[in-house]
């Protein structure tokens, strides 16, 4: 078991990194949230599902952050994907990514403290996460992570 740190800025093609990356594999699962007509989306690995992330101002469920609107409803989708990746046995789990939503228990959360917990304690499988680069050390704080026992890495040929 290893957990992977994929850091880098904004725009910086992470996310479009990952999906060739995970397209090239067996055994991954997770999500990815890559932006299909300039609009947000979350991707579920395991199946191919996608579905719109972004929202409007008039959905009464919807969560901010910054200048994004997200639904409520897809990112409890998002939840329940992530956790029916821990049931499939994958070699990889994948989430992208980390942001300020979970850093404040939104968003994701709490998914992405248990697969991170349970990652930390077995050796099933591997755990690779984005983090925006002016996010990493919240993120390590905030999961309570040893960044000794991290790989972080700027470009998935580290890995």
């Amino acid at each position: 078991m290893s957990i992977i740190i994929l850091s880098g800025p904004v725009q910086s093609r992470k996310t479009t990194s990952i999906i060739k990356w995970s397209d090239s594999r067996s055994g991954v699962a997770g999500i990815v949230q890559p932006v299909i007509d300039n609009k947000r989306h979350l991707q579920d690995l395991s199946t191919g599902e996608v579905r719109l992330l972004e929202t409007v101002e008039s959905d009464t469920d919807k969560i901010s952050v910054g200048k994004f609107l997200f639904s409520k409803k897809v990112l409890e989708w998002g939840k329940i994907c992530l956790l029916h990746s821990i049931k499939i046995n994958p070699d990889w789990i994948i989430l992208d990514e980390v942001g300020k939503l979970e850093l404040n228990d939104k968003g994701l959360e709490p998914a992405v403290g248990y697969i991170i917990s349970e990652a930390s304690g077995q050796n099933k499988y591997s755990l690779l996460i984005v983090v925006r680069n002016y996010l990493l050390d919240d993120f390590i704080s905030r999961y309570g992570l040893k960044r000794s026992k991290l790989k972080i890495i700027n470009d998935l040929h580290e890995i």
